[in-house]
């Protein structure tokens, strides 16, 4: 019974995190939620696709579906056809066992996407987060989180 009850939270968990939101950014992107003093933004290199050199640049949206909404920053700082290095920041989130703030995080471009992947100490681990982000239109971001087999979903707009 006990294994059935945390099966059907699970399931109204997911149900309850997997629609779609739209970005309500408001207020110093900057404090919207925090952000590292060191943050640098490097322009992308010459060559790389339009759609691809866009992405970079500092992104704020939300996370979450039915009830959910969580405060997002994600800054590409640096991209090139073989890497990209980002700063991941969300705001609160009761469900979340992490806690709000910033971290670094690195990824790559698949396709038209950007792929960004939390690691564990020197790999990549694939049970844990994911952000895949694609374009839409010049100045917004569709950006989906995994986390195993939970995804949200969010659009994001880009801050100068």
């Amino acid at each position: 019974m006990k294994k059935y009850a945390v099966v059907c939270a699970g399931i109204v968990l997911l149900i309850v995190l997997s629609g779609c939101a739209t970005s309500q950014s408001t207020g110093n992107w900057r404090t919207y939620p925090s952000l590292p003093a060191d943050m640098k933004i490097q322009p992308p290199p010459a060559g790389l696709p339009e759609n691809i050199a866009a992405l970079s640049g500092a992104w704020v949206g939300q996370w979450g579906g039915a009830g959910a909404s969580i405060p997002c920053t994600i800054v590409i700082e640096r991209i090139t056809p073989q890497e990209v290095n980002a700063i991941y920041s969300a705001g609160e989130f009761t469900r979340d066992p992490d806690p709000p703030g910033w971290r670094r995080v690195k990824g790559n471009v698949e396709g038209d996407k950007i792929v960004l992947r939390w690691e564990v100490g020197e790999k990549p681990d694939p049970r844990r987060d994911r952000v895949t982000m694609t374009l839409q239109k010049k100045g917004s971001v569709f950006a989906e989180y995994q986390r195993g087999p939970l995804f949200i979903r969010g659009y994001f707009d880009k801050k100068e």
